[in-house]
């Protein structure tokens, strides 16, 4: 019996346990925390992803097909445009070379005769509008005459059936044939544009054909220059770029272009405060500033961004161009003020109020807002430092 007893009550027990754990696990757990209201600076920052640009790169591709047999240059090296930068002997046959000067001289020819049909095209068109005019002039000549009762001047006598229609014929005539005329005449320069783009085509084979030596473009540093005497170069063609034997940069002035959400736009200006954190150097900040932001926007599927263009101070050479980083831009800062976390605020009634920590029954404090944050808002009436109210507060 005492037995029994002992088990029933042992039962009892992990019952009430199950049941005790059960309703601790149903129960919903408070997102409330209580903050401490503090004097400080209230900051409001965005953060958007970018890549490092410099202010001009232009790749350099050998128009020839060879050898590298000089280099003039080495990477870091500054140079002016006209500044020898490479010397490249042709690989090609005198086979490949005649072939490729007579497809160069052909392409000339064909530019010299679609030019010379232009030409001709112009003269016979206006003869066909003179024709055409003429026509004209001797239908409305015709018609008016008739209106007025008058005889044809040409034979004294009433227009006949026949010289009607003779002189109606003639002016459709000499109009489609104006016509015709004139939109060969426009065709023309189509037949030019592509005797044109053959000749540019044909001379890039040709050069590519012979020795050269290749010049600085524009002004800047050399950079990317990995080949080295005696190794091979190809030229580019009509289906294929070849790939660049170095790059002129411009890497003054340098700058992190991002894009930026059309719902941050409004909060941003030029010459905003910004930290740039590079994902191949966390352990460097560098200080820059909003330099210049797009007007228009970006339409992506539905998805509106704008271009900003984020000047970077006193980068360090182991920063290099397409490096890719995060920028902090600070878009409003106020020193000494009280502030309060936006979970933290309440709006009744048409007014603004905090929950003051603690289980008083009317713990409601009434505030006056200032600046509002993305996270914080300014106070600015109705609270003391070293209140203690509630954030991230439930809504049920």
């Amino acid at each position: 019996m005492k037995k029994n007893k002992k088990n029933y009550l042992i039962a009892g027990i992990i019952i009430a346990g199950v049941l005790v754990g059960r309703s601790l696990l149903l129960r919903k757990p408070s997102d409330e925390i209580v903050y401490t209201v503090n004097q400080g600076r209230l900051a409001d920052t965005i953060q958007v992803s970018g890549v490092y640009t410099t202010a001009a790169q232009t790749e350099v591709i050998s128009p020839a097909k060879g050898v590298i047999t000089k280099l003039y240059v080495k990477n870091n090296d500054e140079v002016k445009k006209g500044d020898p930068l490479f010397h490249v002997e042709s690989t090609a046959t005198a086979e490949e070379k005649a072939a490729a000067l007579a497809n160069y001289q052909s392409a000339i020819n064909n530019l010299r005769i679609a030019r010379q049909n232009k030409d001709s095209l112009d003269t016979s068109m206006w003869a066909k509008q003179k024709a055409y005019l003429d026509a004209r002039n001797n239908l409305n000549s015709m018609n008016s005459n008739l209106l007025e009762g008058s005889n044809n001047p040409a034979t004294g006598d009433e227009y006949t059936e026949l010289e009607i229609n003779s002189i109606r014929s003639a002016f459709t005539k000499a109009e489609k044939d104006f016509l015709a005329s004139e939109k060969q005449y426009k065709e023309a320069d189509i037949a030019i544009a592509s005797a044109q783009a053959a000749v540019a085509s044909s001379k890039l084979s040709y050069d590519a054909t012979k020795s050269i030596t290749v010049k600085a473009p524009a002004n800047g540093k050399v950079v990317n220059l990995l080949k080295k005497i005696g190794d091979g170069v190809t030229a580019s063609t009509a289906n294929k770029i070849a790939e660049p034997v170095l790059i002129i940069a411009n890497l003054e002035n340098p700058s992190i272009t991002a894009k930026i959400s059309e719902a941050y736009i409004p909060r941003l200006k030029e010459g905003q405060k910004a930290e740039i954190v590079f994902d191949a150097a966390r352990d460097q900040t560098f200080e820059g500033f909003i330099e210049a932001i797009d007007t228009v926007g970006t339409d992506v599927a539905g998805v509106i961004t704008y271009n900003a263009r984020i000047a970077i101070k006193d980068i360090t050479p182991n920063i290099r161009p397409n490096m890719t980083g995060v920028v902090t831009i600070s878009t409003f800062y106020k020193d000494n003020v009280l502030s309060v976390p936006n979970s933290a605020i309440l709006f009744k009634d048409g007014k603004t109020y905090v929950k003051k920590a603690g289980k008083e029954k009317d713990n409601l404090i009434e505030v006056k807002l200032g600046v509002r944050g993305l996270v914080k808002t300014e106070i600015v009436d109705g609270l003391s430092e070293g209140t203690e109210i509630v954030a991230n507060i439930s809504s049920n």
